[in-house]
Formats: C-alpha cells, sequence, structure tokens
C-alpha cells in the first residue's frame, strides 16, 4: 500500500483491531454483497478495511493526505493497540488507569470520523458551510482579520488558492478526534471489562 515512500490504502478499520477476529493463520472472514448475495472471503488484515486515496481531496498533494494515515491514525492505532492488550489482562475488572482509558477513547473517537461515508459528508457539508457563510462573510471576518489581510472578505476570498477548504479539514478533523470535552466525558464514564467467548451469538465486525 505504499508507493514512492507514500502510504496509498488508507485504512478505516485499524488492522490491529481486524486481528481480533482473525484464526491461527492471521485471516479472518470477509463477508461481502458486491450483487446479490452474500459472499465470504478469507482475508488479511491489511487486505480489507480500507480505501484507496480516502484522505486525498482535489487540490490537495498526496503526501499531504498520506499523513492522515501514516501520522495521525497511525499514533492513534498503536496506542490504542497497547490500549487493547492491556484490557484483555484485566477481564472482569474496571480500567482506572486514565493512561489506559485516553487512547482507547481517542480511538473511539477517531472511528466516528475516519470511515468513507464520514469523509464524503464531511467533504459536503464543509462546502456548503463555507458558501452559506459568504452572504454573512465581512462581519464574520471582520472579527478574524489579522492586520495585514485584506480589508473587504470578498478579496480575502480572491486570493485563497482553489483547495483552502479542502485542505482545512485537514486542522478540523484532528480537532475533532481530540474534542477535550467529549474525550473527557468518556474517559470519565463507568467502565468494565467483558469477556463474551462464551455468548450466545458471535460479534461481528461491520465497516
Amino acid at each position: 500500500d505504499v508507493s514512492s515512500g507514500v502510504a496509498r490504502d488508507h485504512h478505516y478499520i485499524p488492522q490491529f483491531w481486524l486481528r481480533e477476529w482473525s484464526d491461527g493463520c492471521g485471516k479472518l472472514v470477509r463477508f461481502d454483497r458486491p450483487f446479490d448475495k452474500v459472499v465470504s472471503r478469507w482475508k488479511y488484515p491489511s487486505q480489507i478495511g480500507f480505501v484507496r486515496d480516502l484522505y486525498l481531496f482535489d487540490g490537495v498533494p498526496i503526501a499531504i493526505a498520506a499523513q492522515m494515515e501514516s501520522v495521525l491514525m497511525r499514533s492513534i492505532d498503536d496506542a490504542a493497540a497497547v490500549a487493547l492488550t492491556r484490557l484483555k489482562t484485566i477481564i472482569g475488572g474496571v480500567p482506572r488507569d486514565a493512561g489506559l482509558r485516553t487512547p482507547w477513547v481517542r480511538f473511539i473517537m477517531s472511528l466516528i470520523h475516519r470511515g468513507p461515508e464520514s469523509w464524503r459528508a464531511l467533504k459536503q457539508g464543509l462546502g456548503q458551510l463555507w458558501s452559506d457563510a459568504e452572504p454573512n462573510g465581512q462581519a464574520s471576518y471582520a472579527e478574524m482579520r489579522k492586520e495585514h489581510d485584506p480589508e473587504n472578505y470578498e478579496d480575502w476570498l480572491a486570493q485563497l488558492e482553489p483547495s483552502y477548504v479542502q485542505k482545512a479539514i485537514f486542522d478540523i478533523v484532528p480537532s475533532t478526534m481530540n474534542h477535550k470535552d467529549i474525550g473527557r466525558l468518556l474517559v470519565n464514564m463507568i467502565w468494565d471489562v467483558f469477556d463474551l467467548s462464551n455468548a450466545q451469538y458471535s460479534l461481528v465486525l461491520s465497516d
């Protein structure tokens, strides 16, 4: 999934999480419905749960888009993988360590925003929000305007590169995944770790 040193296969379901469903050979069953019937195939975690250039936007260099996968998501997933290992050692207990809870919460928050549907909605929503803001842009711009910025909102818009809105997403998404108030709320909830291996039904991981 790497071309010229740049990650192109952007995993919205982390491989460490997929491995929890794998067999002794490291594969798991993927259920899919490409046409009218559900089919199952054995796959390695690296072969599923990703979209090629998921984080790529028009006008945004591939290298910048790839950082969402290779830097932000990797840091989240690496910390969550360590947290998961620790969580499995206290089955039947309560994880009280904030150093364990925080990376797991951050991982959960990332899952809400990293899927293909979320990214499509984000691109559409941000573009619409930008358009809706333009009629009242001068008033909002006056509040955020810096000393060397143009006086008029329209002049400021004209100087922006076409991909300004798309690039703004790479600032918005990390801050959303690390939202302190939401994260604090989840960290402070009541936690328990349960063993469901003997449950009547098996759990299925969904994309």
